[in-house]
């Protein structure tokens, strides 16, 4: 029998691993899961998984949350040898900007130490691009090997996990650990703020900055369950990072162009022609703000994503296609039209 622990299950990202994990697939990554495996997830109480539960029968839910502690007692009990795939972390608070530290940093802590002393065989980590910032200029490619600049709380907060994780994994005392870099993700079960996007694009009111030549890694879903499920199956990726996302990263112009296109040739919504273009020195305001609101402790999420939009975050998969046989299989086009019909069902 195999065991799984997984954390954010019931969260975007989570329910796409969920169903990668149980359903019965032909892909050579696949893991196809045995009668007598145990899954067992993670919940907050306020979540409602009930709709959950009905997707994706046998699985047991704890419910607990990293941040107290409190369920992690029940989620490793008789957990010797299990795989941990922690999934949860906080990428947008509701106003505090503390909260990335106490959910991303000390709650992650707290459940792979709990998972350490429950005797667990494996332990792979989501971790972001925030850790290592913004590229230096638009052709460059962040490697595994590219030097730590977090950027704002949010980074910060994944720095500290991937220093703590990289500890671990240098005193080789612990179970093998992975921690897998995702950027943007776009897919199904998304949150609703993924068809505020596309309705924004639509209306032609996302704002592009600059010229639009500003690149962005972006990684579908599936592809990112993939690169999951193989640091899983995988003892090469033991104790290594990897960056998991689509084969090339993408101008802001063809991000918005593709969505217009599915928008208006494929699902017949009609779509103003123009972009809403603003100078690049926007993205520096909101920068800016971003940081003097962060530095008093406070958190804008609509500032935070404005300050990105005219910098480059682009990364390299080399190591994840050469060590883990990573092959990206969903074209930004296939991701987006998935994700745009999951957003407008």
């Amino acid at each position: 029998m195999t065991k799984y622990i997984i954390t954010g299950a019931s969260g975007w990202l989570g329910q796409n691993f969920l169903s990668h994990l149980i359903e019965d697939r032909s892909d050579s990554y696949a893991i196809n899961i045995k009668e007598n495996d145990l899954i067992r997830c993670l919940c907050l109480k306020e979540e409602k998984i009930d709709g959950i539960k009905s997707m994706f029968g046998g699985i047991d839910w704890i419910v607990g949350d990293v941040v107290t502690g409190e369920g992690l007692d029940l989620l490793f009990s008789d957990a010797e040898d299990a795989i941990v795939v922690h999934l949860a972390g906080l990428i947008h608070p509701a106003l505090f900007s503390r909260d990335f530290d106490l959910v991303n940093f000390e709650g992650s802590k707290k459940l792979v130490k709990a998972g350490l002393e429950a005797g667990v065989s494996k332990i792979v980590v989501m971790s972001s691009n925030s850790p290592v910032g913004c590229n230096p200029i638009n052709e460059h490619l962040f490697t595994e090997e590219s030097p730590y600049s977090p950027y704002m709380g949010y980074g910060k907060s994944k720095f500290n996990l991937e220093c703590y994780l990289r500890e671990l994994m240098e005193m080789n005392t612990s179970p093998p650990i992975v921690i897998i870099r995702a950027p943007w993700f776009y897919g199904p079960f998304q949150p609703p703020r993924q068809k505020l996007f596309f309705e924004m694009v639509a209306a032609g009111k996302f704002p592009i900055l600059g010229d639009g030549t500003q690149r962005r890694s972006m990684v579908y879903t599936d592809n990112l369950c993939q690169g999951l499920l193989l640091a899983i199956k995988k003892d090469i990726a033991n104790n290594k990072i990897f960056w998991i996302a689509d084969e090339e990263p993408y101008s802001m112009n063809l991000i918005v162009d593709t969505i217009k296109n599915i928008l208006s040739n494929e699902m017949g919504r009609p779509c103003i022609e123009k972009n809403l273009r603003l100078p690049s020195v926007v993205g520096d305001i909101a920068y800016f703000a971003d940081f003097c609101l962060q530095s008093i402790g406070l958190y804008q999420q609509k500032i935070h994503v404005l300050s990105e939009m005219n910098k480059t975050i682009a990364c390299s998969i080399e190591k994840s296609k050469l060590l883990l046989g990573y092959a990206p299989e969903f074209s930004l086009v296939d991701g987006m039209r998935q994700s745009i019909k999951d957003a407008m069902q």
